[in-house]
């Protein structure tokens, strides 16, 4: 019994290591858009959702 446990991982002959051609560098510019586009669609968008409320809310004669 005590045998069969120390048998151990086996190791694949076929398995493939990764390995990378060139070490890994920060990118020189963002890949993302700016934060001032951001700002700028996020408070449109605010603006939009603020005026449907006001206008929902407003009293109907």
């Amino acid at each position: 019994m005590l045998a069969t446990l120390n048998v151990g991982p086996t190791l694949d002959e076929k398995f493939q290591t990764y390995r990378y051609l060139r070490t890994p560098e920060e990118p020189v510019k963002r890949d993302s858009p700016r934060r001032v586009f951001w700002l700028i669609l996020w408070g449109a968008m605010g603006a939009l959702v603020g005026a449907g409320v006001a206008l929902a809310r407003r009293p109907r004669s």
